[in-house]
């Protein structure tokens, strides 16, 4: 089960509207996979293709590892991808430009009604898992200041770098709204690609980052994730 009290980032296949028509007869149909470019979101994007294969007589076709979330967004529209995994809060605010909602099961409902009546654009039922954006340093960094919690940062903030994807610079759910509610004031920041972020602050070429609560790099660059006291998130 997801977590009503974390912002929603529910994790769900879109999909064009009447995709798998006839799919059990699907002979020459051809459904293409999308995906963003990150880790998490690639796996999902061959997972989905895999079941496909499995489970249908589709034909699938992948285009994973193809940008951020305007790209995949443009893609369906225009039919060039038929599905990818997205994330409910991202369609609340990136998308439809709506304000936060702290409520899962509200954001969710919100999201499928809209998308499906301007976009012909369907959500399936969320996957059952919440990669809810989060606050990280390096776990020796945190063990020296004594850092648990985003609060704890507030102090030594002017000394700090901030590094994030550009997308987090341009959600109301991302660099203005955290910042505004913890009171942070970052010695400088840098915007980078997605991809690039969790090896940046392993290398020390930044301080602080937003991280994805389920991705792996968290292990392998050794970040600790920082409790959002206010939820922000």
């Amino acid at each position: 089960m997801y977590l009503k009290k974390t912002f929603s980032l529910l994790i769900c296949f879109i999909l064009i509207a009447g995709v798998f028509a006839g799919c059990a007869g699907g002979g020459n149909k051809t459904v293409v996979v999308g995906s963003k470019d990150f880790t998490e979101n690639i796996i999902l994007g061959e997972m989905i293709a895999q079941m496909l294969e499995a489970h249908t007589d589709l034909n699938v076709e992948r285009k994973l590892n193809m940008g951020g979330t305007f790209v995949n967004f443009e893609a369906i529209k225009k039919g060039d991808i038929d599905m990818y995994a997205d994330y409910t809060g991202t369609g609340l605010t990136a998308q439809l430009k709506m304000d936060v909602i702290n409520d899962a099961d509200k954001v969710y409902d919100i999201v499928q009604k809209e998308f499906n009546e301007r976009f012909k654009i369907k959500w399936l039922k969320p996957l059952g898992f919440n990669n809810t954006y989060a606050v990280a340093v390096k776990e020796e960094f945190a063990e020296e200041n004594n850092i648990e919690k985003v609060s704890d940062l507030v102090p030594l903030a002017p000394d700090l770098v901030f590094g994030a994807e550009h997308e987090f610079f341009n959600r109301q759910d991302g660099y203005d709204g955290m910042i505004e509610t913890y009171g942070l004031k970052f010695k400088d920041v840098v915007k980078m690609q997605v991809a690039l972020k969790y090896q940046a602050i392993g290398e020390g070429k930044m301080d602080v980052t937003d991280a994805f609560a389920t991705d792996g790099q968290l292990i392998t660059y050794k970040l600790k994730v920082l409790q959002d006291d206010k939820g922000f998130f």
